[in-house]
């Protein structure tokens, strides 16, 4: 049986310490950047173990690099936004039931579904929404909600990986019917869908996005939204510590954005979800967890 650490609060100014200390062996400037990312790696490595991250994280066979490396400028960042996204969700859902049951599946092909399952629960959770990993050995649809009336609901991931060439009409619908045929009927339910990022650059697949999934929302009355997500990196290390803030935070790294579509047609009212969908449009772009230690340890620099 695996056996994953943990990570606390109180733990993530020793890692940036121990970040710093690790550049200046190798002889590296510890500039806002390399200590974020070298940090985010200690983060991984504490929680998955040094053999999990040694097959998955590093060029170039590492299994969670789905993308073809390129030791350039837009491959390095692309490669370290990749660690502090990992790194992020990670530290957000260690300690939850059944989540060991998921950091099984973060090896091989299950990695970017999994992490994508993990990413949403991430986000609801932060967003002050109770929400619940089942059993994987239940099957089914992947998590519980508890609305605001304290009724039930249910979640259902999608992902498509980054290796997907483009979006496609079928390979959207592939992925909502399936998940249309894994949430119960007696509850309200939401499927989430992560995209890639680069699809999203052209008017062309946003409009495809739309006509598809409005396609398929008026074919069933199961499912009560549909929100699809998906996530780019943000150039944001150059700041100095000075300017770093909540509002302004340069060491963020990531952004998610989603894009919600109601259902009129579904059993069960969308406006059961509407204060789900209230707390998910006020919720910042989250700054990594290593912001307030990182400005710290380079503030004393």
């Amino acid at each position: 049986m695996n056996t994953y650490g943990r990570v606390r609060a109180r733990d993530l100014d020793g890692i940036v310490m121990q970040a710093k200390e690790h550049l200046e062996r190798v002889g590296a400037q510890p500039d806002l950047r390399l200590v974020q990312y070298v940090a985010n790696r200690f983060i991984i490595e504490r929680i998955m173990g040094d053999d999990w991250s040694e097959r998955n994280l590093y060029p170039p066979n590492g299994r969670y690099l789905r993308f073809e490396f390129d030791y350039d400028e837009e491959g390095l960042y692309r490669y370290e936004h990749k660690i502090t996204s990992l790194a992020g969700v990670l530290y957000d859902v260690q300690g939850l039931d059944h989540v060991e049951d998921r950091l099984s599946r973060l090896d091989g092909v299950d990695i970017e579904p999994t992490l994508a399952e993990l990413s949403v629960v991430s986000i609801l959770r932060s967003s002050g929404t109770p929400t619940f990993l089942r059993p994987e050995s239940e099957g089914g649809y992947e998590a519980d909600l508890v609305l605001d009336d304290g009724a039930p609901a249910t979640l259902e991931v999608k992902c498509k990986i980054e290796t997907t060439a483009e979006l496609t009409e079928g390979g959207l619908l592939t992925r909502l019917k399936k998940a249309r045929d894994q949430v119960p009927d007696d509850r309200p339910a939401m499927v989430w869908l992560r995209l890639q990022a680069h699809w999203m650059h052209t008017q062309a697949a946003a409009d495809l996005l739309t006509k598809t999934v409005q396609s398929f929302l008026r074919n069933t009355g199961r499912i009560s939204a549909v929100i699809p997500f998906y996530e780019w990196a943000v150039p944001g290390w150059a700041l100095p510590v000075a300017e770093l803030s909540e509002s302004n935070p340069s060491l963020t790294g990531h952004v998610t954005r989603q894009i919600l579509f109601e259902n009129p047609r579904a059993r069960h009212s969308p406006e059961s979800f509407w204060r789900v969908f209230y707390r998910l449009a006020r919720l910042p772009d989250r700054p990594t967890m290593l912001l307030d230690a990182v400005s710290r340890a380079m503030a004393g620099a």
